[in-house]
């Protein structure tokens, strides 16, 4: 195994690669009392259209289909979950799937070795038919039903869908019900034997447990399954267009006070020059100095009653454009939204500014460390994001200057590349 330090936060990682391509990322902490245990498959809702190997055909699967074989790999042949034997053990187990990878984890204090294989187990030995698929979509429709209720989710998955014309980002994870309905036992099997071999896999463990025990254990478990020749999966390539498809939208929902979403989408050629890491860093920078909890402009908003909490950020770096968001709750939509966009025109930032926010992003990077859940999420979010774990952010941060922040600012412009969504109470009726 090889040891990598993580600079600045003293902390250290190990990390192996099998012989048949799984790798293996190990952060041991004796003084915490849990483990986690993370078996992640690079494949999410975004690969729905690709080819295997040397084939000149691409398949396509239906939307919702990673996350309908998240739910299906639960089932047990009996028609029991596989949660029962984690809970024999004291343990929970858990799996999310997001637009570029599925995870299945398991938290526990005790009884490692057994978690660990039932884990493994139970994710490399699927069991799928057409009467448990046919159960599962009753479970998912209910499920994307109740998501459809949820005026945040609106908020986020319906503005997708304002901005992107043809990439995979812009449809529901879940999948619509009517998209559901139509997956079959083929479509799981297909994206099952494509995507969940081992080069397309990797092991997160974190917390109390013995590293050398732990390789002991996945390389003796791995050695006794049989997968599915590995072949290179090639993924349909998107061209999007720069402009958002619908610029300004509103719906009506069951809420108080209406909700807007902002969403900028620049092009990856606009940066070329800065790195993944970094920029995502610099573009975090420069939001959480003009819009974030403890800057002039959120402070000026809450003072004047223009928004009720406090204006919200992110910033997304994806396959096909890199997205920044603004969310905010206001009676004042209209008026808030005017004095964002100015903002937004010319953004710069002092060094004071700089600095201060570079202190408390270091600040947090030393407490992210400190909990054993955070670093691996950390560790799987890297592998995923960046194809490696980040292990000089510490660094990273220290040596951004104010010209790396106004040289990212610069880029960020507004033309045909801006939707805004916002949800609005519904009218009351008249009668």
């Amino acid at each position: 195994m090889k040891r990598i330090k993580i600079k600045g936060v003293d902390e250290e990682y190990f990390y192996t690669k099998l012989k048949n391509g799984l790798e293996v990322y190990f952060m041991p902490d004796q003084k915490s009392k849990r483990f986690q245990i993370s078996y992640v498959i690079k494949y999410g809702s975004y690969y729905n259209d690709f080819k295997v190997g040397n084939e000149n055909k691409y398949y396509h699967l239906p939307n919702g289909v990673a996350h309908f074989l998240e739910h299906l790999l639960f089932k047990e042949k009996d028609g029991s979950e596989v949660t029962k034997k984690f809970a024999k053990y004291g343990s929970s187990a858990d799996a999310f799937t997001s637009v570029n990878s599925t995870e299945y984890y398991v938290i526990g204090a005790k009884n490692f070795k057994a978690n660990l294989n039932i884990l493994l187990n139970f994710v490399n030995t699927p069991y799928f038919n057409k009467d448990n698929v046919s159960k599962e979509k009753g479970i998912i429709i209910e499920e994307i039903k109740m998501d459809e209720d949820d005026p945040y989710k609106d908020l986020y998955t319906k503005a997708l869908k304002n901005i992107f014309y043809y990439s995979k980002l812009k449809e529901s994870i879940l999948g619509t019900v009517k998209e559901v309905k139509k997956i079959t036992v083929d479509d799981i099997n297909l994206a099952y034997h494509t995507f969940y071999q081992p080069k397309n896999m990797f092991i997160v463990i974190t917390g109390n447990f013995n590293k050398e025990e732990a390789l002991k254990e996945i390389t003796n478990n791995e050695s006794f399954k049989n997968f599915k020749k590995d072949q290179k999966i090639t993924l349909k390539k998107i061209k999007e267009p720069l402009n958002v498809k619908k610029s300004y939208d509103e719906v009506f929902k069951n809420i108080e006070i209406p909700k807007t979403a902002i969403r900028i989408k620049l092009p990856h050629d606009n940066f070329k020059s800065v790195p993944k890491t970094k920029l995502k860093l610099c573009l975090n920078l420069v939001l959480e100095a003009k819009f974030g909890p403890t800057s002039k402009l959120n402070e000026a908003l809450i003072n004047q009653g223009l928004i009720v909490g406090s204006l919200y950020f992110g910033v997304s770096i994806g396959k096909d454009s890199i997205l920044l968001s603004l969310f905010f709750e206001s009676k004042s939509s209209k008026k808030v939204i005017k004095i964002i966009k100015e903002e937004l025109k010319e953004i710069t930032i002092t060094k004071e500014e700089l600095e201060r926010k570079k202190r408390c992003i270091i600040t947090n990077i030393i407490l992210t460390y400190d909990d054993m859940l955070n670093k691996n999420y950390i560790i799987s979010n890297n592998v995923i994001n960046y194809g490696k774990v980040n292990n000089n952010q510490y660094e990273v941060v220290k040596k951004i200057t104010v010209n790396d922040i106004n040289n990212v600012s610069k880029k960020i412009f507004l033309d045909k590349n801006i939707s805004i969504m916002i949800i609005k109470p519904m009218k009351k009726s008249t009668k």
